[in-house]
Order: structure tokens, then C-alpha cells, then sequence
């Protein structure tokens, strides 16, 4: 700081407060820089501070101005305090393409300088290898691979004669370090492994602690690694010697896996593979196997083996539990501590989800809980063995007898705890056996019953509060909530993980200030008044609440330069808010601002689109109704506004609003508002169809208050219904609108937002379109698809599945209009009833694509509307984009081959409707199924001639369709006679077992399906026909693996691959009938990755058995594969189960070739 002194200015060390107000002001502030270089003083303070600021500097001003002029004072901290490692380990990570020729100097001169590597400049060594470590490999790959080759000798000479274990460490971690972002390269990888080899010989403690961080580096990069080193591992633990107890702290190491190093983790960009715990966890529990059998373990080795259980998810070990029951036992009873609370998390969790596992261990069990129970040492342990406790009370009443009255008589010394948790925990645990054993010997039957129920009803509450415990997301929380009213004590931080609240997320940053200067400050001060005069908030909580409350809106509308209006929306956001039991302003804040920016959409003003939007669903889903409201012109924000704007909190009681705050957080659906809304219309619709004759002001007043008769007992059904209507919908229309209605980075009014307005009906992608009709099974939307252009063009090329009905015929003659469209319903209810891909209830209208030549399409929609026919909508882009999407063109016909003589010869060569069903097992689009095309032919070839004739025709064709032509079918599998060929006579493994694949260039094939679908996972989650569903990894053409679901119905595969930004959507990349798929294999050493292999087109069938014929064990002939990989957790289950619905699915398709 500049200070004056008698005419002299001199500069000071600041005080930590005056460093911290400056570095206040430099934040969010756009002359950061500026700021910063007025007040900079190289201090302790200032370095802990200044990573704050990183994010308002380019990252070569950083190292320039900020690094380079700090590191004289780094060099005197950098042993001891812990934030100046974070703060170069920070510059480092932030170094990207613009600071190349800086790292490159400070890495020759703090590295290849051979004076650095003398003792006395273990500091600047220290400094340059927190930085180098942090290094991104997609910026400093060809970098770090030179730095490895240059100090490679001199870093393992450091690391052997180094006196100190901490620096020891430290070089250790950073060998590993860069052994693992190198690993992919040959030359790294063998000398690796050769040091490796040179540990094994020298096992001291140096080689061996070596050894563990270059196994994890490689283990964390390719787990298969695992399989080679781990049996070394288990050797040396079984040496009762100093070695055997380094081999088991190695192994701590190898597994600990929570370890926030800052040199071996993924935070400084490591590679680690996402199923690293499960595949050491596998391997270890294989070698340990034959110890635990015999009942050979070293106490240093249980205690490993359970503090393992302690660091790997549930999900894994969930199988393996029981068997590891008796050493968890042993555990409990041993003298180290420090495996007591892994031990007992482990066996919770076993007794509660399978008490009877226990009943053998029972004698030994209870008395080392009822111990542990009262041990004062450590809470947790406690905490932990009444639960143990409390679950054991649902075991049989004759297991538990003899201990119910020690454990009633020790838990009374410890009802007076003074720790609350501690008391609540051992009250219900005493209420527990009380009861539960008192009932026992009343009525058993009955209390088996009760205690059963109410297990079950609280069983999820505990494992969501473990799970949050434990730092756990949003996917978590939905599988283990699924949606339903969280506790009071649960409530906020499931907020905060489903709303992404947390210490790293920036975007929400709060600077508190009580300077209330706005020009609507009277508005704002009032409404605060009296939001929280109407809450039952203590008298002495008034004045502080309403001063969070004004300056959180005060500080929202100066961030964003918004302006407070009345009856925004925005003061009954905070009436659930302020229940909560936020620690300050600054999370408050995270909360309000979170809620409005993630789910409150834009432009909610009167006449907004997101009005105009639910009118278009209304009009979907009820255009009777729409319609009711467009003739008194009573638009949706007059009566919608409070819902959308306010989440339903400014309608319904808090009593509602804080229960369906946990379902839609944990729904995380953008768009759900719109279909809570729409049920909300159905449940009135009947009063107000009642009211047609009421004044628009009384039928507004009556719906703005509909949801505030909604009680917590109509939440279920409420929500039910809304997802209904979700699924029921559309889904293109979410992505095409969602950015001018959520994104905050397209704030400009885009020509999507200008569609909304001028929309006369929900548009449909034709991606959707194409793809709805193939999924298989009866769940979600499946289209009826009336192509409205000129006959001349639809006789050209149409869609295979098209209904034609010519645009122009509702001017030329408005009868015969009326006679063809009578004839559509009658067709799609046939194509309905039969199964058929051309049917579904949904309709969409297509035209050519020109709005010149589709000015009359609208009007047949208008047409359609005006009957008041549900699920209307047109196809966005037209028939030009729709033959753009389409990858196959034998999905495009032309009129001319299928010409239509007479209606005998319609008759004879249409296939049965009716067998269309049998048909769509073994269906494999691009196949035409002609019966559809000769159907929806016929119709139009009649669309000229008179209505009645149009009707007879359609009557004669429905008529005569139980015959079944299958001769323009087309085999997808072998037929029962096919499997007799030279093919089928060779020793061929089964195509649907498990072989082994070592094919490793083998990828994911993307012939079928070259354009993904966006989908909404909840809704596929929802659908009838889904029978499983696994977690996964799917490997692109590339081979890069993406996080994904694994979906089978009884007929079809799917793959959707999850989208990192929108966590509640994901692209359907696959789609396979399962009739097709010719082959299931599993990598030798990596059995959980699986390759679907699918049947070839004629062609490459053709090729592949003259390979098998002339024994072509090495042609040079590349046959393309179509297949998919992926990676599968639990591989063993999900192959099994798809494999009896392959066999099903070829066994009906056999049946239905055969009729």
C-alpha cells in the first residue's frame, strides 16, 4: 500500500483486511487487471486470495504477472503451507495453447539445469513439480512426454537417496503423475514397467512405495493392470515381516481412491477410468479368496480388506457382503479402531437391505453392537451400531428375545447424551425394541406386518441421507427419491445437489452489501413486509429475514440489470425458500437465483412464449378446450401467469408447494411446469364447460385459484398425470425451443422464439418422425403421417408409411375433402388395431417443405383443429428436409412401383393389417412393409374420385386384409431350414454366448443410425413396453467411450447416450430390432465390455460365407461389421436377460414365417 509520510510516499505491508477488501474489488469487475496491479503486494495473505481472481485473467497474464514476480516468496512457503501448493498447482492447471513458450522456459530453466537437483533447491524443485503436474495433456502432451525423457533418471535417483519420506512421496506421486498421462505411449509404458521389475527385486521400503504409486498410475489409466500386479501385492502381505506390513499399507494406497492428491487424481487432469474401484475391488477380493476360505487373513490384511469396503460404492460390494459377513465380525472385535466404523457401515448396510443374512452371526453380532452402542470415543460408531440395532428388531422374534431387555437397560444410560442426534438415534432405537418386541408377544402376525411397511416406507429416507453423506448427485438422488416429499433435515441439501449449488460452482456468486438504492426499493421493501409477516416465522427471526430477503432481490436485479416488478413471480419464489435453513445471504441467493434461471423461463410477460407455447400443448392435447378459450379470447397468462412465474408457489399453500419443490427438483424437467399446468385444465375442464355462459373475468378468477385447492394427498396423481401428458407429447419440440425460453447465453429474440408465435400447431422434427414409428412396442408417440402435397409429387417419391391426402382437394371440392378425411380415421384406426408402423394415434401433416406451395397444408390442419382431433401437428421443414434425414432410400417409394389396377388386385397384393403385428418383431427398417404402402396406395389413388367411392374402396380393402403376402418380406435371421446349409454345419459357438473377443480395433458401427435423436430419459423410463435398463459407456466410432443407457424392450435395443449439459436429456445413437442382432462378444480381459454384432445385409452375408468356405483364415478381405460397444457394470445379468428376449423374439419371428 501507498502511504504519505512528511512529504514522502513510502510503501507498507498491507493487513490482511485491507487485502481482502482489495481483492473484493476486483471481483466481477471488468478492470480486474487494473485493480489488481495498483494494490499488488507479494505477501502470504495474497497468495491464499488470489486464485479467486483467475477467472477474470487471461491465463498468460497469470503466469506472467502474477507467477513469475511471486516466486521468490514461493520459495519460501512452498514446504510448509498447503496454499501456496494449491496456488501452483492452480497456475499450472490454467496454463493453455497461449502459454507454451512460458511453460517451455520455466521448465528448462527449473528442470533441465542440473544444479536444481542439489539438495539446497528442493524448493524450486518443488515448486516446478506442482506445476508441471498440473499441466492439461490436450494442451502440453508432446511437453510432458519431453520433460519425462529428460529427468526420468535423475527424478528416480532423488527418489532413491532422498532422506525425507514426505519429499520422497512427493516425487513418487509425480512419477506417477507423468507415467499416467504418458501411458498411452509404447516407450513410457515399458520403461514403466521396467521399473516396476527393479522394485520387485529390491523390496525395501523406497522400492516398494515406488512401486504402489507407479501400479496406481497405471492401474488408474487401464485397470486390466490390476490382474498383473495385484497377486505381487498379496505375496508380500503374507510376509509376516516389515514387508508384509508395507504391502499392506500399499495396498491402502492402491485402494484409497477418495485421496484429494494434487498430483495423482483426475483434478489435475490423470487419466482414471470410471470403473477403477470395481475392477481393483474384483481382483483383490479374487486373490484374497482362498485367505478368507481357509480363514488365513493377517490382522493387517483384515483391517485393509475391510477399510477397502470402506472406500468402494455399495453397488459394488453388494454381492460379495455376505461372504465377507465373519470378517467384518472379526473386525469389530479387533483392537484397531480404525476399522470399526468401515466395518459397521458395511454390515448396515447389509442388515438393511437383507436382515435375515445375519441370523447365523446373530450371537456374535449382538453383543459387539450393544458394546460399540455406548463406546464415547467416536459418535459415528455409535450412531452406526444403533442402527444396526434398530434394523436387527425385524429379524424373528425368537432371534432377538434374549437380548431385548440388556439392550433396553444399556440404552437408558445413554438417553440423557447432551448431542440431540445421538439421543434421537437411541430413543428410536429403544422405541423400536420396545415396541416391536411388546407386539411380538401380543399379536406377532400383525406386527410383522406393520414394522415390515414401515421399514419399507423410511428405508429410502436413511439411504438418501447416506447417500448425501457421502457427496452423491442429482442421478442418485432421483433413483433413491424417485420424486417423492423429502424430510425437513433432507430438504436443503437436496435443494442444493439437484439446483448444482456447491462451493465450485461459481455461477452464482454473492457479494453481500445493506445499500438498498433502487429506484423500486419501496415495491421491493413491501412485498418483502409482507411475505414474511404472512410466514410463521419466529417474532425475534422478522427483522433479519426481511433483510436477507431485500438484499438478495436488490442484489439479483443489479447482477442481472433486471427490474423488480409487482407481482413478478419473484417474492413467492422465496416463501418455500425462507423455511429453509440456509447458513447466509450467499446461499439464499444460490437458491433464488438458481430456481428463477434454471426453471422460471423467459419472457414471462403478458402475451410472453412461454404462454403462447402452452397453448400450442393445450391445443395438442385438448383443442376442444383451446378452443373454448380462443372464442373468449382468455389467453394463458391470465390465467397461468402466477403458476409459471412463481413455480405454483404463489397458488398453492406451502404445505403443497415444499412437497412438489422435491419432485420436480429431483425431476429436473424444464418443461414439466407446462404439463402440471395442463392437468390443472383437465381437472377444471368440466366446471368450465359449465360456465360457457359466465363472464371472462369470473371463468379467469376461477382458474388463476385451481391450484390452490390442490392437498398434499393430490400430489401423487397430480404428478402422475403430468408425466403422462409429458411422454404422451412430442419431444422435438423441447430441444427446438428451449434455448429462447432457458438458455442464458441466446438471449437475442432468434427466429425459434418467432415460430412460437406464428406456430398454427406443435411442430414435429422429422428426425422424430422418422424414428417414433420404428421404436417397437405401443409406449410414447407414434405418428399417422398424412403427406398433403400435390398428387404429382407424392406419386413421385413419398414415405413408405404415408397417407396421401392432396392439400388442394379442400378448395376443389369440399365434400369429397370431407368423404377422404373420413377415410383417413377409418384407416388409422385399422393401422391401430393391427399393430401396424404406419399406425398411431398421433397425427402429423407434412408438405413439401416451400411455403408456397404449402399455403393450402395449413389449411387442412386448420380443417383438422376445427373437428376438435387431438394430437395435430405439422412436420418442421417438410417433406425436402424429411428426404434429407432419411438414410435409406428404400423407405422411398415411388407410385409406379406399385401400381394399382383394380381392387381385386389391390386385395391380392396387399398384406394382412393384422399380421403387421407378428410382422413388427422381425422388422428391420428400411424393409417396406407393403402391406401399409399398399393400403395407404390405394387411398390414394382414389383421392380424386368421388367420397363415396373413396369409402367403398376402403371398405372393400378392409375387407380382404387377412391375407398375408410374404413374399415382399425380407428375412433378417436364418430360418429353421436355413440352419441346415454348410453355414450351420460347422462347429460354430452360439451366436448369443459370451465369446471371446480380441479384436481390439473393433468399434461401434454407425451405418443404421448416422443421425441421433434428442429424447427425454424420464419418458423412455416410462414406457410400457421397457423391461431393463442398465447404466453404461458407449464407445464411438472413435472408440472414445460416452456415458450412457443401455434400454431393452421386449423387441428392440436401445443406446441413449447422456448429454453432459442436460443431465435429464439424452440422443438415442442406437436403435436394433433384437431379431438382428447375430452376435454377442466380450473382450478376454475385459469381460465387461460387450460388442453387439448385427446381421449383415445380403451382400456382406454373401462374402462372409465364401471366406468360411475357402477357409480364408487370413484374407486381406475387410468385411464390414455392424455392431455396437459398450460397457457394461453388470455384464453377466444384462447378457442374460437379453439373451432369452433374442431367443423369444427369433422364436415368434420363426412362428410368423412359418404361418
Amino acid at each position: 500500500m501507498m502511504v504519505a509520510k512528511a512529504g514522502v510516499i513510502t510503501k507498507t505491508t498491507p493487513s490482511n483486511e485491507t487485502l481482502e477488501c482489495c481483492i473484493d474489488l476486483c471481483h466481477n469487475s471488468e478492470r480486474c487487471q487494473e485493480r489488481l496491479e495498483r494494490f499488488f503486494f507479494p505477501s502470504q495473505q495474497l497468495i491464499q486470495l488470489l486464485p479467486n481472481l483467475f477467472k477474470y485473467l487471461s491465463p498468460l497474464y497469470i503466469l506472467t504477472n502474477i507467477f513469475s514476480p511471486l516466486f521468490d516468496l514461493l520459495l519460501t512457503l512452498i514446504v510448509n503451507d498447503e496454499y501456496t501448493k494449491n496456488f501452483c498447482s492452480k497456475c499450472g492447471s490454467i496454463a493453455d495453447e497461449s502459454c507454451k513458450t512460458f511453460v517451455q522456459n520455466f521448465y528448462e530453466t527449473n528442470l533441465f539445469d542440473d544444479s536444481i537437483w542439489q539438495s539446497d533447491k528442493e524448493t524450486n524443485l518443488l515448486i516446478t513439480i506442482y506445476f508441471i503436474g498440473n499441466l492439461k495433456r490436450k494442451f502440453f502432451q508432446h511437453e510432458l512426454e519431453i520433460i519425462f525423457n529428460k529427468i526420468n533418471q535423475k527424478l528416480m535417483d532423488k527418489i532413491l537417496n532422498q532422506s525425507s519420506n514426505e519429499l520422497t512421496e512427493i516425487y513418487c506421486y509425480f512419477y506417477g503423475n507423468l507415467i499416467n498421462k504418458l501411458a498411452s505411449k509404447n516407450e513410457i509404458l515399458e520403461q514403466a514397467q521396467s521399473m516396476i521389475k527393479q522394485c520387485e527385486t529390491s523390496p525395501d521400503e523406497k522400492h516398494i512405495h515406488l512401486w504402489t504409486i507407479i501400479v496406481k498410475a497405471l492401474i488408474l489409466y487401464r485397470p486390466s493392470f490390476s490382474e498383473q500386479y495385484i497377486p505381487t501385492l498379496i505375496l508380500w502381505m503374507n510376509e509376516k515381516n516389515s514387508i508384509g506390513d508395507l504391502a499392506c499399507q500399499s495396498l491402502k494406497i492402491l485402494t484409497n481412491f477418495n485421496e484429494q492428491t494434487l498430483l495423482l487424481s483426475s483434478e489435475v487432469d490423470c487419466i482414471v477410468h470410471p470403473m477403477v474401484k470395481q475392477i481393483i475391488f474384483m481382483n483383490i477380493l479374487s486373490q484374497m479368496k482362498p485367505l478368507l476360505i481357509n480363514n488365513e487373513l493377517l490382522p493387517s490384511q483384515m483391517n485393509v480388506l475391510v477399510d477397502l469396503l470402506g472406500n468402494v460404492p455399495k453397488a459394488i460390494i453388494q454381492d460379495e457382503i455376505v461372504s465377507l459377513l465373519p470378517i467384518l465380525i472379526r473386525a469389530l472385535a479387533s483392537s484397531n479402531e480404525s476399522v470399526w466404523s468401515s466395518a459397521l457401515n458395511s454390515i448396515c448396510d447389509l442388515i438393511q437391505s437383507e436382515p435375515n443374512s445375519v441370523v447365523d452371526h446373530i450371537d456374535t453380532l449382538f453383543p459387539r453392537l450393544i458394546t460399540l452402542a455406548t463406546y464415547q470415543k467416536d459418535m459415528s460408531i455409535r450412531i452406526t451400531s444403533l442402527k444396526c440395532l434398530k434394523y436387527l428388531t425385524n429379524l424373528p422374534i425368537h432371534k432377538i428375545e434374549p437380548y431385548r431387555r440388556h439392550i433396553i437397560h444399556l440404552l437408558k444410560t445413554c438417553v440423557d447424551d447432551h448431542k440431540r442426534l445421538m439421543m434421537s438415534e437411541e430413543n428410536n432405537e429403544q422405541n423400536d425394541s420396545n415396541l416391536n418386541l411388546n407386539h411380538h408377544e401380543v399379536n406377532s402376525n400383525n406386527n410383522d406386518d406393520d414394522n415390515t411397511i414401515k421399514t419399507q416406507d423410511n428405508q429410502w429416507i436413511d439411504e438418501l441421507r447416506l447417500a448425501l453423506e457421502k457427496g452423491c448427485d442429482l442421478g442418485s438422488i432421483r433413483n433413491i427419491g424417485k420424486c417423492r416429499p423429502l424430510t425437513d433435515d433432507l430438504r436443503l441439501r437436496v435443494w442444493k445437489t439437484c439446483l448444482d449449488i456447491n462451493e465450485t460452482n461459481n455461477e452464482y456468486e454473492y457479494i453481500d452489501s445493506n445499500v438498498f438504492d433502487l429506484p423500486e426499493q419501496n415495491v421491493i421493501h413491501d412485498d418483502v413486509s409482507r411475505l414474511v409477516h404472512a410466514s410463521q416465522i419466529d417474532q425475534d427471526m422478522l427483522t433479519s429475514k426481511m433483510t436477507d430477503l431485500e438484499a438478495v432481490i436488490t442484489y439479483y436485479c443489479k447482477k442481472n440489470h433486471e427490474t423488480y416488478g409487482k407481482g413478478n413471480g419473484w417474492i413467492e419464489i422465496f416463501k418455500p425458500l425462507i423455511t429453509l435453513e440456509y447458513k447466509d445471504r450467499s446461499e439464499l441467493y444460490a437458491l433464488f437465483a438458481s430456481v428463477r434461471n434454471r426453471y422460471i423461463p423467459r419472457d414471462c410477460e403478458a402475451d410472453g412464449m412461454p404462454y403462447h407455447l402452452f397453448r400450442l400443448l393445450l391445443l395438442y392435447h385438448d383443442p376442444e378446450l383451446c378452443s373454448f378459450f380462443d372464442t373468449r379470447k382468455i389467453i394463458p397468462d391470465l390465467y397461468a401467469h402466477i403458476w409459471i412465474r412463481s413455480l405454483y408457489a404463489g397458488s398453492c399453500s406451502l404445505n403443497v408447494t415444499l412437497p412438489l419443490w422435491d419432485g420436480y427438483f429431483q425431476h429436473a424437467d424444464q418443461f414439466f411446469a407446462f404439463f402440471l399446468a395442463l392437468v390443472l385444465l383437465m381437472f377444471a375442464k368440466e366446471q368450465l364447460l359449465e360456465m360457457a355462459d359466465k363472464e371472462k373475468n369470473e371463468i379467469i378468477n376461477f382458474l388463476s385459484k385451481a391450484p390452490s385447492n390442490l392437498t398434499t394427498d393430490d400430489l401423487d396423481d397430480f404428478c402422475s398425470l403430468a408425466n403422462h401428458y409429458a411422454s404422451n407429447t412430442p419431444q422435438s419440440f423441447r430441444k427446438e425451443f428451449y434455448s429462447c425460453l432457458f438458455s442464458e447465453t441466446d438471449r437475442s429474440f432468434s427466429q425459434k422464439a418467432y415460430s412460437i408465435y406464428q406456430a398454427l400447431c406443435l411442430p414435429v422434427s422429422v428426425q422424430e418422425l422418422l424414428q417414433a414409428n420404428q421404436l417397437g412396442g405401443t409406449a410414447g408417440v407414434r405418428y399417422f403421417i398424412v403427406d398433403c402435397r400435390p398428387a404429382e409429387q407424392y406419386n413421385a417419391k413419398h414415405l413408405y408409411t404415408a397417407f396421401h391426402l392432396d392439400a388442394n382437394l379442400l378448395l376443389e371440392d369440399p365434400k369429397e375433402f370431407a368423404g377422404t378425411a373420413d377415410a383417413l380415421f377409418a384407416t388409422q384406426k385399422r393401422a391401430i388395431d393391427a399393430g401396424s408402423a404406419a399406425g398411431g394415434e398421433h397425427l402429423c401433416f407434412i408438405g413439401s417443405g416451400h411455403e408456397e406451395e404449402d399455403k393450402y397444408v395449413r389449411m387442412v390442419v386448420a380443417y383438422f383443429l376445427r373437428r376438435n382431433t387431438k394430437y395435430v401437428s405439422i412436420a418442421s421443414g417438410g417433406y425436402e428436409i424429411l428426404a434429407q434425414a432419411i438414410e435409406d432410400p428404400t423407405m422411398l417409394i415411388q407410385q409406379q412401383e406399385r401400381k394399382i389396377s383394380t381392387a381385386a388386385a389391390v386385395v391380392q397384393e396387399s398384406l394382412s393389417i393384422g399380421s403387421t403385428l407378428k410382422q413388427n418383431i422381425a422388422e428391420k427398417l428400411p424393409v417396406i412393409n407393403t402391406q401399409t404402402a399398399s393400403l395407404l396406395n390405394m387411398i390414394s389413388s382414389a383421392v380424386k374420385t368421388k367420397s363415396i367411392e373413396v369409402k367403398d374402396k376402403v371398405k372393400d380393402y378392409i375387407t380382404h386384409t387377412s391375407l398375408n403376402d410374404s413374399s415382399h418380406s425380407t428375412s433378417k435371421h436364418v430360418s429353421k431350414q436355413d440352419k441346415v446349409s454348410k453355414l450351420y454345419r460347422q462347429n460354430q459357438p452360439s451366436v448369443f454366448s459370451l465369446d471371446e473377443d480380441d479384436d481390439d480395433a473393433t468399434t461401434s458401427s454407425f451405418r443404421q443410425h448416422g443421425t441421433s435423436e434428442l429424447v427425454d430419459i424420464e419418458s423412455w423410463f416410462l414406457r410400457s413396453d421397457l423391461l431393463y435398463k442398465y447404466e453404461c459407456e458407449h464407445f464411438d466410432e472413435n472408440d472414445r467411450p460416452h456415458p450412457s443407457l443401455l434400454l431393452v424392450s421386449s423387441t428392440h435395443l436401445y443406446i441413449l447416450r447422456k448429454l453432459p449439459e442436460h443431465k435429464t436429456m439424452a440422443n438415442l445413437v442406437s436403435r436394433r430390432p433384437l431379431n438382428i442382432v447375430s452376435k454377442i462378444t466380450s473382450k478376454k480381459n475385459f469381460p465387461e465390455i460387450i460388442t453387439f454384432r448385427y446381421a449383415a445385409n445380403q451382400g456382406e452375408e454373401d462374402e462372409q460365407e465364401k471366406a468360411i468356405k475357402s477357409n480364408m483364415k487370413n484374407t486381406k478381405i475387410k468385411i464390414p461389421i455392424d455392431c455396437d460397444k459398450v460397457y457394461i457394470p453388470d455384464a453377466g445379468d444384462a447378457i442374460k436377460n437379453i439373451k432369452i428376449l433374442i431367443m423369444k423374439a427369433l422364436n415368434m419371428f420363426e412362428i410368423s414365417n412359418e404361418n
